[in-house]
């Protein structure tokens, strides 16, 4: 797993082997983010996906009150997930959590 500072590395490592190996890397990046977003969180479309077949099995609508908690429990997640795990990563990977941390 990385985050924006370990792609734009490893994007500019592969800019510098060619044309080919940096579009092979965008289109990899691109699966990535598509595979991720079908994920079962509601900001992203596989949450919106599992509502539906929530809804569907009940064949009711959930309520307005219940659809903005659970989205509210995604976004949180994710920007648990992004801020705290993939920056951590990135961070002690390239080194730089020990300059930052005394």
């Amino acid at each position: 797993m990385s985050g924006p500072l370990g792609i734009a590395q490893e994007s500019g490592a592969k800019a510098k082997e060619g044309v080919i190996p940096f579009f092979g890397f965008i289109a990899f990046v691109s699966l990535n983010v598509g595979m991720l977003n079908l994920f079962p969180l509601v900001p992203l479309d596989g949450g919106h996906i599992l509502i539906l077949l929530v809804e569907t099995i009940a064949r009711r609508d959930l309520s307005l009150k219940v659809k903005i908690w659970i989205a509210n429990v995604g976004v949180v997640l994710i920007l648990a997930l992004v801020l705290v795990i993939v920056f951590y990563a990135d961070l002690s990977r390239m080194g730089l959590l020990k300059k930052l941390m005394p």
